[in-house]
Formats: C-alpha cells, sequence, structure tokens
C-alpha cells in the first residue's frame, strides 16, 4: 500500500492502462425493451398528453322501408384518457482527489467522461423493469397496466376498467402449460381480423419461457437456422435480419410465432409471454430544458462520454432520446466532491390497450 490516500478502483483501473484506452461493462450488457420502446418515442407535449377515444359503438344507422322517422340523436360515445409525465433520476458521484490522481498523460480514460457514460448505462437497464410494471406509485406505465383486464390495475389514462371495458387488455391464465393453441388464442383475442395495424408486431419473454418456447418449436425450427443464425430484430427497427445483414448493430437474438418477432428480455416479468402491437402505445419523453433551468440541465447525448464500451441497450439509443437530461456538476459544499444526475422524464401513452395482452403463470410444456 503506498503512503497518502489509497487509490481507489474507481481510478486504479481508468489510469495508466496503454493496452486498451476503454471500459468493456460486462454486468450491464442486456437488451432491453424499455431501451427499444423509449429509442422508438416522440415528444411529450404539454402538461398531460390526451387522447380522445371512442368506448362505446354508434348504433344509429338503420336500414329503412319507406318514410319512417330517421334516427337524429347526438352520440356521447367517447372519452379522454389523460398521461402525465414521471421522473426518475440516476446520481454520478465524483470525489476531487481521484480526479487529481486521474490527472495527466498518464489517464489514458478521462474520469468525468467515464463516469458520465457508466451513469447512463445503469439508468438504461436500472429503467428496464418499468416497461413490465403496472405503472404504479410514480413509475410510469409498463405492460401491467395495459396487458391487462383490470387484475393488475383497475384504471388507465385515468379512466376505469371497469365502466369501459374497451380498455381492458387481455390477461390468460396459462394453468401453468404453453401451448401454441394458446398462444394463437392470444393472439386472436387482441387482433382485429383483417388488420395489419390492429396485429401483435411483437412477443415478448423472460429466457425461462423463450427456452420454453424454443423447445417447443424443435425441430421445426433447426429446419429453418441453427443456433449461430438466428435472425435479430434491430433496437429500434421493425425488419428481422439475419447475422451477416446485421453489422454491428444492437439487438433481439429473434424466434417467429405466427410470423412475429419474438425477443426475450431479462427484465421481463417470470412465467409470462407478451403480445403486443406497437401502433397503440409509446414512450413520450419531454424534449427541451426549460428557460428557467437551462443553467443547470441540458439534454444527453449517449454518443459522449469517451473510453466507456457501455451495455448494448444504451450503445443503439438515439444520441438524444427524448425525455433523458443531465443535471451538471455540481461541487458538494461540505465535501470535497462533486454530484449530477441523469433524469429520465416522461410516460409511457396509451390509447389502444385492447390490442395488447399476456398470457401469465407458464412454468412448463405439455
Amino acid at each position: 500500500m503506498p503512503d497518502g490516500i489509497t487509490v481507489t478502483n474507481r481510478v486504479d483501473h481508468t489510469t495508466e492502462r496503454k493496452l486498451y484506452n476503454k471500459v468493456v461493462d460486462n454486468t450491464l450488457i442486456a437488451t432491453t425493451l424499455m431501451s427499444r420502446t423509449m429509442g422508438m418515442g416522440s415528444a411529450f407535449t404539454g402538461k398531460t398528453m390526451d387522447y380522445t377515444i371512442t368506448v362505446t359503438e354508434d348504433a344509429q344507422f338503420q336500414w329503412i322501408t319507406g318514410l319512417e322517422d330517421l334516427n337524429s340523436s347526438a352520440v356521447d360515445n367517447t372519452v379522454e384518457l389523460s398521461y402525465a409525465r414521471t421522473m426518475g433520476v440516476q446520481p454520478k458521484v465524483q470525489i476531487d482527489i481521484e480526479t487529481f490522481a486521474n490527472d495527466g498523460e498518464a489517464g489514458t480514460i478521462p474520469l468525468n467522461a467515464f463516469k458520465y457514460k457508466e451513469a447512463a448505462a445503469v439508468v438504461t437497464q436500472k429503467i428496464s423493469t418499468a416497461i413490465f410494471g403496472a405503472g404504479t406509485a410514480n413509475q410510469p406505465n409498463g405492460l401491467g397496466s395495459f396487458c391487462d383486464d383490470g387484475t393488475l390495475k383497475s384504471s388507465i389514462g385515468g379512466q376505469s376498467k371497469t365502466t369501459y371495458s374497451v380498455l381492458e387488455g387481455t390477461y390468460t391464465d396459462s394453468d401453468g402449460i404453453m401451448t401454441l393453441a394458446k398462444l394463437s388464442a392470444l393472439d386472436d383475442a387482441i387482433s382485429a381480423s383483417g388488420s395489419a395495424e390492429g396485429s401483435p408486431s411483437i412477443k415478448v419473454t423472460g429466457k425461462t419461457v423463450w427456452a420454453l418456447y424454443e423447445e417447443l418449436l424443435t425441430p421445426f425450427q433447426m429446419a429453418n437456422f441453427n443456433a449461430g443464425d438466428m435472425p435479430k430484430l434491430p433496437v429500434h427497427g421493425k425488419q428481422v435480419k439475419r447475422p451477416g445483414e446485421f453489422g454491428a448493430t444492437a439487438g433481439f437474438t429473434t424466434l417467429f410465432h405466427r410470423n412475429i418477432p419474438v425477443i426475450k428480455d431479462d427484465s421481463a416479468t417470470a412465467q409470462a409471454w407478451y403480445s403486443l402491437n406497437e401502433n397503440t402505445f409509446g414512450w413520450r419523453g419531454s424534449n427541451s430544458v426549460p428557460s428557467d433551468l437551462q443553467d443547470r440541465y441540458e439534454k444527453v447525448d449517449l454518443g459522449a462520454g469517451a473510453g466507456y464500451q457501455s451495455s448494448a441497450a444504451m450503445v443503439d439509443m438515439p444520441p438524444k432520446p427524448v425525455g433523458w437530461f443531465y443535471r451538471k456538476d455540481m461541487g458538494i459544499p461540505t465535501q470535497l466532491g462533486s454530484i449530477a444526475y441523469f433524469v429520465v422524464i416522461g410516460q409511457v401513452n396509451v390509447w389502444e390497450p385492447r390490442r395488447n395482452g399476456q398470457l401469465h403463470s407458464i412454468t412448463g410444456l405439455e
């Protein structure tokens, strides 16, 4: 041990490393559904985002035979789904003595840049569980809030699922067994017949259920591709590609059900299979810094931060993703260090929950 203040791993592992000029993250490597949803998101505008939807059919159409009175009543058959922002934060702490220790030519990895990108990677992974939640307390809506018939959450967008059954997603008990027939029945329950826009665009599950499905497909799967040639779905794209066509882009290894991509996510709820229509929900994030806060906040650029090869999920995020902000480094008044925060501001908005569903409590095959 040297005399003086001990050099921690935070400094020692990022200084005087001549063979490599970056740190490879071996813990934050999972590509996530939340990265996909946020990466394909758009701006949140106004105090709330509101969607007017039809909840009952206009039943005034009639067949006539002659001069009978015609229907002419005004119809009140719409409600408003309303969504407000949520906010999540992740600190980035830096100690002054470590910055001194990392200064100069030997500091081959800029410590501040490294800490910046490391914290961004943590945020990306930590919020990935939110997309599978029910949007309770102060968290954004997740699949549990709209792939649900009211069992997990009784309302969506401020409206009751009991009052308006059209707001219910499909929530089906598998009775422990996954079969192709049950997966197809789930699709049929949430689909508009003959409509591509009204049909599932992606299926999501955890690794255990994904492996069960893989077993269910064998040997049919092997007739199409071997393990080294399995197709991949880009994090932000909808066009499945073979590995040879994919390049260095991050993506999901993909199986198929009814010709729809099936992906796996480490954050997925255990024993659940989700059938989703990505045309019916999406991330909406704040997209500008208010004028009163511009001295303290800036929009996040995940391309910044040399010296850190982060999670595949974060690397493939857009350069300026909506909803991501950075509260700039500020000195801690009573300590020799500084603190900054990553701030994620937005909401998962849902305008047609009935086009989404899940098969839950899957433990095995017949």
